[in-house]
């Protein structure tokens, strides 16, 4: 501490007295201590992200033996297979009905797109008839 620091002032050594902090640089010390709000708050969020990854590692965990242990407790190799077969066949389900709603979600977004969306008008004849009257006029011009 700098109460407790010795100088050697004139060949003596005397205890340095502790240096006054004017209110700015207290308030700088003040708010090097406390943890901005946005900190704090990325910290949660960090925080509670590694906490949910965690709890899905050991819901796999968890899901994984359990698995484990259903095929264990089949005792031939038939009733392990049909479970294991079982088990695909859920999946397929699963990941099709997924597929489809996945399709229904984009055809949903593109209907809306459609009715609220921006609708241009292009002109094709609209060049066409700047390119004859500039035509027309530069003819016009070089005839008088």
């Amino acid at each position: 501490m700098e109460g407790e620091k010795e100088t050697k002032q004139n060949g003596q050594k005397h205890p340095r007295e502790p240096t006054q902090f004017t209110a700015h640089h207290t308030g700088q010390k003040r708010k090097e201590e406390t943890p901005r709000s946005s900190r704090n708050g990325k910290q949660r969020k960090r925080e509670k992200k590694a906490q949910t990854k965690e709890q899905k590692k050991k819901e796999g965990e968890r899901k994984r033996k359990e698995w484990e242990e259903k095929l264990s407790s089949r005792a031939s190799e038939e009733e392990r297979l049909k479970l294991i077969e079982s088990r695909r066949e859920l999946r397929k389900e699963r990941m099709g009905e997924e597929g489809r709603k996945r399709k229904k979600r984009r055809r949903r977004g593109l209907g809306k797109a459609k009715e609220f969306g921006l609708n241009i008008v292009i002109d094709l004849e609209f060049g066409l008839n700047i390119a004859t009257t500039t035509k027309s006029a530069e003819a016009r011009d070089e005839s008088e």
